[in-house]
């Protein structure tokens, strides 16, 4: 029961940490923002056989993208760097797009194959596809005793 609770007060404090990231992207001045403050919007889905997890990151280099899994925790982070080139001086009007470091930390629903999990990069998602761990179909089994 307990190991319950703190995954609906994980699930609480993201859609919290989302709910002010993006008020502080709308309404935040030009320089206002703080570098490496920004997290990429995630999908997560699933299907029969596994977990999808889609996340946005146009704009960040595939090396800058680290993908690890522990228990049922999905870390992705990496680094959005600014395009151009160095030493090139501007003189921002408007900022919207975030750079810096960014890190999503993802609660699974249920456990996974850690060793079946494969991630591509296309056209600024990052698609990362878990396998679903084989559950035993029955929910009471009798043991017996010696």
């Amino acid at each position: 029961m307990q190991s319950e609770n703190w995954k609906e007060d994980w699930r609480i404090g993201e859609k919290i940490d989302s709910f002010f990231q993006h008020l502080l992207h709308l309404y935040s001045p030009v320089g206002l923002q703080p570098e490496g403050f920004w997290r990429p919007f995630v999908d997560v889905y699933e299907t029969d056989e596994e977990i999808i997890v889609e996340i946005e990151l146009a704009g960040v280099k595939k090396k800058e993208v680290g993908v690890s899994v522990l228990e049922n925790i999905l870390t992705v982070k990496g680094i959005r760097t600014e395009s151009g080139q160095a030493g090139e001086r501007r003189h921002y009007h408007k900022i919207e797009i975030c750079r810096g470091r960014f890190e999503r930390h993802i609660l699974l629903s249920q456990p996974i194959e850690s060793k079946e999990i494969t991630a591509s990069y296309k056209e600024g998602i990052l698609k990362i596809r878990l396998k679903k761990a084989k559950q035993s179909k029955e929910k009471t089994a009798a043991i017996a005793i010696e």
